[in-house]
């Protein structure tokens, strides 16, 4: 963001913008000393916190800063990821509809033979997909939402579900169109991702020896 570069980087408008913004924050933070509103418990709490994380992150920034990991720390997180991956991606399409009844209906009609496509582009409510005949990108089990991916487990390609599903914003009935072997993504394209992982786990290793030493005692 604006704030995370160099002062002096900043355009001016931008600066002057930021500048007056900090002379409101001041002129409010001291009328909330003046009457009081920093001594109110949960609000003395929350700026604790605040400074408590502040420290933390900036702790684990010294710490990471001159440890760039080694190729085979990288290596070996990838791997790690690469193992603990969804093995299948499915293609599914979907009908989008506002009740249970509305997606039973179309079940019916799809267990006489209706075709999916069509009735997808005739009735639901994704304008997102219901040009293409309902067609969703592909997905693994964990990326798609649970009642999806219940369903999805016991179909079989070119299947539709057999009961209305229910999500968030919809009652559904879908279709297996297509599965595939998921492939890993190449490790250039991850490997920031891949040095911040490593670091926050050196960081918490390093956390974790500071608490075998220190004497920490929880209350209620």
């Amino acid at each position: 963001g604006v704030t995370e570069r160099p002062f002096a980087e900043v355009p001016e408008v931008e600066r002057q913008e930021l500048l007056e913004g900090l002379v409101r924050a001041v002129v409010v933070a001291n009328e909330a000393e003046r009457t009081g509103v920093t001594q109110r418990p949960e609000v003395a709490a929350a700026l604790e916190i605040q400074r408590l994380t502040l420290l933390q992150r900036a702790t684990g920034q010294d710490l990471v800063k001159d440890r760039q990991p080694s190729e085979d720390e990288l290596r070996a997180e990838y791997d790690l990821r690469v193992a603990d991956m969804e093995k299948t991606q499915y293609r599914l399409s979907h009908i989008a509809v506002e009740t249970s009844e509305a997606a039973a209906r179309l079940i019916e009609q799809l267990d006489k033979g209706a075709n999916f496509a069509a009735l997808a582009r005739q009735h639901s409510l994704d304008n997102n997909t219901k040009a293409e005949g309902g067609d969703l990108l592909w997905s693994t089990l964990g990326g798609m939402p649970p009642t999806f991916a219940v369903a999805v487990r016991e179909m079989k390609k070119g299947e539709h579900s057999k009961t209305p599903l229910r999500t968030d914003v919809a009652w559904h009935v879908i279709r297996l169109t297509e599965t595939r072997d998921a492939t890993p993504p190449p490790f250039d394209s991850v490997r920031e991702q891949l040095v911040q992982a490593v670091q926050q786990k050196q960081f918490e290793a390093w956390v974790d020896g500071l608490m075998t030493r220190a004497k920490v005692t929880k209350t209620p």
